[in-house]
């Protein structure tokens, strides 16, 4: 994919191979090395492009949103606009969001319902959707958010914890939107969470790095378990 910001145009790198043929000038035995390949013609085309009314805020995310077997398209503008659409390119919904971040949507059945939700943040702002467009609920916090959710059972209880960052806190979400948990930092977060069971405890840390040159681990009830300062 690319952007051109002057015509506000945004393309989907979706292709068609109409034309593809080559002849192997020399047998292959043994050795793919010993034949020389050669292309005689390849024809590419774009299937279709979706004119946006801003810049695009990030990467478009390809999914089969409603398990019918066709993919749809969710791609975001810099204005505020989220839209989904489909194989073809055609709008099926869209949403005005107001200070729409630069990040993709996430989706995942948070509610572990069968059907795939869309999480999706704006500045102040967590926003669910479900499959078509609907939105089940959102969660506001008092800073800017800079990255896509990351979703991951922290506790090992049965249910989707969703962890953002904003411009100092983590901020960690049950399924449903309501606050788990905060941990507020000194210094200015500057890297995207990453969550593992580091000690191969049954439940996973959180990390990441700060403008002070920390690297911060966090349980997974967002209490400090220790800081590593770098260089």
């Amino acid at each position: 994919m690319f952007f051109r910001k002057s015509n506000v145009i945004f393309f989907i790198f979706l292709i068609f191979i109409s034309s593809l043929t080559f002849t192997v000038d020399n047998t292959v035995e043994t050795n793919a090395q010993d034949s020389n390949l050669t292309i005689n013609s390849i024809a590419i085309d774009f299937l279709w492009n979706f004119t946006l009314t801003d810049f695009a805020g990030h990467f478009p995310v390809i999914v089969d949103l409603d398990l019918d077997g066709t993919s749809e398209v969710l791609v975001t503008s810099q204005n505020g606009l989220f839209y989904c659409l489909d194989n073809l390119g055609n709008t099926l919904w869209q949403h005005d969001l107001a200070l729409l971040g630069r990040c993709s949507p996430t989706v995942v059945d948070i509610n572990k319902d069968g059907k795939l939700e869309i999480l999706i943040t704006s500045f102040y702002t967590l926003h669910c959707f479900n499959y078509t467009g609907t939105e089940l609920w959102n969660a506001s916090i008092t800073y800017n958010m800079l990255d896509s959710p990351t979703i991951a059972d922290l506790d090992q209880d049965g249910q989707l914890d969703i962890i953002l960052q904003s411009t100092n806190k983590i901020h960690c979400f049950n399924w449903n939107g309501t606050v788990k948990w905060e941990h507020t930092t000194l210094g200015t977060i500057t890297t995207v969470t990453v969550v593992a069971d580091l000690d191969s405890d049954g439940s996973f840390e959180i990390l990441f790095g700060t403008y002070d040159n920390k690297t911060i681990c966090l349980n997974h009830l967002g209490v400090k378990e220790w800081q590593y300062m770098t260089d």
